[in-house]
């Protein structure tokens, strides 16, 4: 383990931690983000600092300064007023915490020089004594190996480990995700809301998760990435070992004017940067907040396609036709299917079936034995549902399953999409499953094309007669 990834253990898996500003008041941040934090069963020893509290801090005694812990600690939080971080980070720093996470806001992002300057200096002191530093302006940090949960926002209940891992500049957007994790029935492993990124950036997060083994797919939104270079080094790098998902804002003039006031990003993100650094280190890229999730979700459990060739089984021409758009703009090839796979087709469907890719069941309902054909076809390198997963359709209790099993039989991304008709009951069922329920074709489709893309990028291009030897 190198010293960077060391350090990087002391913030995500610390064995201690001074909470400094903890207070009993409980509209203050230093008792919510304190009260998280217990309430999620972190198992490290915690001191709360706060020099006017005498009596216990949510059954903790307080000590008046870092200096009055008797051990270093791994990790500080801060959530004092910004005049006093300054002093509080030097005290950090004279006490041998390795590393600090700083909540309180008030520093660069209010675009004036002094703020600016005393960001700089907290940065330094920080730096000149060996210890790294999240935000200023952070929402916080979870992670889920050890219980730690540092969060602003309010709490997420129902939360389970799994192995997608954030990086935020944001912390709205990066706790949308996680919102999205817990609605979708989703696991996590780790969340870090980066903030002004004074200290660490995003790159030092994805190398982090590149090399953590609970993390199987990462996830990022960024405002704007100051050293290219790196952070392309860095991302094609990891990007060999697992796939990174990002929203790339900030490309715009009002954009990067909004993140130079959000999280001091000095001009936003350059569009040309983020084009390259897509093609040059094989990052997806998405449009929204919730294509974050989507997209990346889909990485778990689908396997990689080894060719552009879709089939598409709907219960409605409608969905075949516009799915058939949608799939032939992102560049995917509504393959004709073998007669050979017709003729199997045959067996399940009445007589004046259209014979053609999409495959409409039509009023028989008769999916099964079509959506295994599908599978088993060597023209088909992937495969598109569109269905209605619901009680007076097909119970997602028995399509999931189905899905399941033929994707670890043949090795092909199966993608569920219901066209906006998706019952609650499936979307759980699916999340049960790892297996992101789509509502939307175009993300659907876009999900096809991003496993297409990772997989052109590791391994690439297949062309068909190449992917029909497998």
């Amino acid at each position: 383990m190198d010293d960077m990834n060391l350090k990087m253990r002391h913030l995500f898996d610390p064995r201690s931690i001074a909470f400094v500003g903890a207070t009993n008041r409980t509209d203050k941040w230093g008792f919510r983000i304190l009260s998280g934090l217990l309430h999620y069963g972190y198992r490290g020893k915690v001191y709360p600092i706060n020099s006017s509290e005498r009596e216990d801090i949510l059954g903790m005694k307080p000590l008046p300064r870092v200096s009055s812990i008797p051990e270093p600690p791994d990790l500080a939080v801060i959530v004092t007023p910004q005049p006093t971080v300054l002093g509080i980070v030097n005290e950090c720093v004279e006490k041998g915490v390795k590393a600090c996470l700083v909540i309180t806001a008030g520093f660069a992002e209010l675009g004036r020089k002094e703020e600016e300057k005393l960001e700089n200096q907290i940065v330094d002191t920080a730096r000149k004594g060996g210890m790294m530093l999240v935000g200023p302006n952070s929402n916080g940090i979870i992670s889920m190996p050890s219980n730690l949960y540092l969060l602003m926002s309010r709490r997420l209940e129902r939360i389970q480990s799994g192995s997608l891992s954030i990086t935020s500049r944001s912390g709205s957007v990066g706790t949308s995700v996680l919102a999205l994790c817990v609605d979708r029935n989703f696991g996590f492993s780790r969340f870090v809301s980066n903030g002004n990124e004074a200290d660490l950036h995003i790159e030092d997060y994805l190398a982090f998760y590149g090399e953590d083994e609970t993390t199987k797919v990462i996830l990022g939104y960024t405002e704007g990435i100051r050293d290219g270079d790196r952070f392309i080094e860095i991302a094609q790098g990891v990007n060999r070992k697992k796939p990174v998902v990002m929203l790339m804002a900030g490309s715009t003039d009002a954009g990067a004017r909004a993140a130079r006031y959000h999280t001091a990003s000095s001009s936003g993100g350059s569009e040309l940067l983020y084009q390259r650094a897509c093609r040059e280190a094989g990052i997806i890229r998405v449009d929204d907040i919730e294509e974050i999730f989507t997209i990346g979700a889909s990485f778990i459990r689908q396997p990689l396609p080894k060719g552009r060739r879709v089939g598409i089984l709907t219960i409605g021409g409608g969905w075949g036709v516009v799915a058939s758009d949608a799939c032939t703009r992102a560049g995917l090839d509504v393959t004709e299917l073998p007669e050979e796979t017709l003729k199997r087709m045959d067996n399940y469907l009445p007589w004046w079936w259209s014979r053609n890719n999409p495959v409409d069941t039509g009023a028989s309902l008769e999916w099964r034995g079509c959506l295994e054909a599908l599978a088993e076809c060597q023209d088909v390198d992937m495969i598109l549902v569109m269905w209605v997963a619901g009680k007076e359709m097909t119970p997602a209790t028995e399509l999931c399953p189905v899905m399941e099993s033929l994707i670890e039989q043949y090795h092909k991304p199966i993608i569920f999409c219901s066209g906006g008709f998706e019952t609650r009951e499936a979307v759980e069922e699916f999340g049960k499953r790892q297996l992101v329920a789509f509502h939307s074709i175009d993300q659907a489709v876009k999900a096809l094309s991003s496993l297409v893309g990772y997989s052109e990028y590791l391994f690439g291009y297949f062309s068909p007669a190449q992917a029909s030897k497998g």
